[in-house]
């Protein structure tokens, strides 16, 4: 398996070399490795190692329960440079001791063996830990640049040596400095020098070039005879052009991604942490929980002794300084509030007078002049006198102002004012619906037309109004449900049923589908009538008055059980609302 012939270190005439000690089954398993992480070295091997690939270990002041061994610090291009670094290690070794001591010749499967345990202790190490990735960038980027510099100008064996202790202690200086800019610069500068010289050897080992393939020789003995020549210049100035290559690939790579931000989040998230208060005496946000036997031992501990560590922050019972009172402030200054008063409720009456002598309640604080809201210029409220009025182009009268309203502008508690107001007008005997008083109050002022005629005419004249200046026409009041349409053929066909059920009303009885006061009155005023003309009215004019009388009787009930469950409906609600 190896070859027990001895070699003299004084005879350079045949040395061995890494290509004699490479045969063709074997020089693919060494070559092709190095030159594809030679050229990941190269041109992004910084990167790799010290911005986005790497994970890194918590701060010191973070203290985790559960400690994980494999932590990736040296990143990708720390297992990179671990391979590499621990392969020529090997090889750099295998050759010193062969050809500098009077050693047998390692054979072929044992140099497989060892560069692979080299290789593969070395990757461990230096992606595990980031010193190690660090110490490796300086020495084998010193040892590539004393390589270099050998194969170009040639020095002695002993310069070679001096400049390979020089650049590898100023390189690990530079490297371990304080200061990240130089650290970067100099890891910049070692990476692409190592990838730079490597792809050169992994090229000449395959092509059997013996002038870069068996570099590490210049390390070893003092001349050879395959030296200075044409090909060893041109390899050169390659190595040359791809390490300036490299050193701008790394440039450019930083410039556009950035080192890793995780990092510094993590160191300032710590510092932070670090900084804010802690709860001395319980488990707070920045504290982790105590086990119980820790709390306990603590208590124990603890007892007839002062705390262990001072409060940064003292709560609210720790200070001495007490805020002041607020200042007593008198009861007769504030506004008087007014107190509830007992409600008297009585059953409804059926037999409520019809005549209203109080005025219509207030119109609320919240409701508002919306005529420019309306959907239509015409209401349902007063409807002939409004119709009429937009006719001729007389302006309405105002309307009186109601008591309540004024009471509720003037100070104290209007929303209590106007439901006591509304409950003593309720309670009375003479309290009657509102829409029952605004109908009879309608009849008091005008004579009373036939419904469906006078909307009739309201249809048609809507058409007419349309072209009118919307100025001439009186505003229809706040507050009251505009005539549209729809509901003006509605109030035709209740009509038109109220004519088929009771029969035709007489012209002067329009007034008896409201209450009963206008009944009465319009009963008692055709009765009188009736009495002057008694004599001179035939039988059958009187068989047709005793109809109407009759029918009047009908209407009577009629409103007067519309006014009963009014009056219910109307009271429940004033009660909720007060």
């Amino acid at each position: 398996m190896s070859n027990l012939t001895s070699t003299n270190s004084t005879d350079i005439s045949d040395p061995v070399t890494l290509i004699s000690l490479l045969p063709s089954s074997y020089r693919v398993i060494y070559a092709l490795p190095l030159l594809l992480l030679s050229i990941v070295l190269t041109f992004a091997g910084a990167f790799l190692a010290l911005d986005r690939t790497r994970s890194f270990s918590p701060s010191k002041d973070v203290q985790d329960k559960i400690k994980k061994f494999w932590v990736l610090e040296g990143g990708i291009g720390g297992l990179v440079l671990g391979w590499l670094f621990g392969m020529n290690l090997a090889t750099w070794m295998v050759l010193l001791v062969i050809n500098d001591t009077a050693a047998h010749t390692v054979g072929k499967l044992p140099f497989l063996f060892i560069w692979l345990i080299f290789a593969i202790i070395f990757t461990v190490i230096s992606g595990r830990w980031r010193i190690a990735t660090l110490v490796f960038f300086s020495l084998s980027g010193g040892a590539a640049f004393t390589l270099l510099i050998s194969v170009i100008f040639h020095p002695s064996l002993l310069s070679r040596l001096v400049l390979l202790a020089i650049f590898a202690i100023l390189f690990v200086t530079f490297t371990f400095l304080p200061f990240p800019r130089y650290q970067r610069l100099t890891v910049r500068i070692t990476s692409a020098l190592t990838g730079s010289v490597l792809t050169i050897m992994a090229i000449c080992i395959f092509s059997r070039i013996s002038s870069w393939g068996d570099v590490w020789l210049r390390l070893v003995i003092k001349t050879s005879a395959n030296w200075e020549g044409g090909q060893e210049q041109g390899l050169s100035a390659a190595a040359c052009i791809l390490f300036i290559a490299g050193c701008a690939s790394d440039w450019a790579l930083r410039w556009k991604f950035g080192e890793d931000p995780d990092k510094d989040w993590d160191a300032y998230l710590a510092n932070y942490s670090s900084n804010l208060p802690t709860s001395d005496y319980r488990a707070g946000t920045f504290k982790p929980f105590q086990s119980f036997w820790a709390r306990i031992r603590k208590r124990l501990l603890s007892r007839g002794s002062a705390k262990s560590a001072p409060i940064l922050f003292p709560s609210d019972a720790d200070l001495h300084g007490k805020p002041p009172l607020p200042s007593y402030v008198s009861r007769d200054s504030m506004y008087p509030v007014s107190r509830p008063v007992p409600i008297k409720f009585r059953p409804v009456d059926e037999g409520l007078s019809d005549s209203d002598d109080d005025g219509d309640l207030g119109r609320p604080k919240m409701l508002q002049d919306r005529t420019h809201t309306s959907l239509s210029d015409r209401t349902m409220v007063d409807y002939e006198r409004t119709y009429l009025n937009g006719r001729s182009g007389a302006p309405l009268r105002k309307a009186p102002e109601d008591t309540d309203s004024e009471q509720e502008e003037d100070g104290d508690d209007g929303s209590t004012a106007v439901s006591r107001a509304r409950l003593s007008r309720e309670h009375s005997d003479r309290w009657r619906p509102q829409f029952l008083r605004r109908h009879h109050a309608s009849l008091r002022r005008g004579r009373g037309r036939d419904v469906e005629e006078g909307l009739a005419a309201d249809v048609a004249s809507l058409s007419e109004d349309a072209h009118r200046d919307p100025l001439s026409s009186p505003p229809p009041a706040p507050g009251l449900v505009p005539a549209t349409p729809s509901l003006i053929y509605a109030l035709g066909r209740v009509a038109r049923a109220q004519w088929v059920a009771y029969g035709v009303p007489e012209e002067e009885g329009y007034g008896t589908r409201g209450g009963g006061t206008d009944v009465e009155g319009h009963g008692r005023r055709s009765n009188s009538r009736g009495s002057r003309g008694a004599d001179s009215k035939s039988p059958d004019e009187l068989s047709v008055e005793k109809g109407k009388e009759e029918d009047n009787e009908a209407w009577k009930d009629f409103w007067k059980e519309v006014e009963g469950k009014a009056a219910i409906e109307e009271r429940s609600a004033a009660l909720k609302e007060y």
